[in-house]
């Protein structure tokens, strides 16, 4: 996996340099960040996004230059009556599954008394 995770970043760093265009990873756990981040070290203009501050979750976004606050992050939030259900993490992620959805296309997400907290993607919350 690591071989697949370094040459999918390599290729994004190419895209990057080459179209002169902000190119991003798909969300990200904990260990595959350690691993992106050993890996590039200084190679490039990058910043790592998860939506919010201690995100578990997040994006490695290659930037175009320094002053490019670029990301395609977007918080969705759905309210819920607990009246009628009590909905848990546990749920969340099995809607997600049996819509198909790929744990990597979306980043953390919560329930809390009465709401739904999703971060994913600009263009995935279309979908969503």
């Amino acid at each position: 996996m690591n071989k697949d995770l370094i040459a999918r970043i390599d290729d994004l760093i190419y895209q990057n340099i080459k179209y002169n265009k902000n190119v991003s990873t798909n969300f990200l756990n904990q260990e595959e960040l350690a691993i992106v981040k050993r890996h590039l070290s200084n190679k490039c203009l990058y910043k790592i996004d998860g939506g919010y501050t201690d995100a578990e979750y997040c994006k490695v976004i290659f930037l175009k230059d320094k002053e490019d606050d670029f990301s395609d992050v977007v918080c969705l939030i759905a309210d819920y009556d607990k009246r009628f259900i009590n909905i848990s993490h546990r749920d969340i992620l099995g809607a997600l599954m049996a819509l198909s959805i790929n744990r990597n296309s979306v980043g953390d997400f919560w329930a809390t008394d009465d709401k739904i907290v999703l971060y994913t993607t600009e263009l995935f919350s279309k979908f969503i």
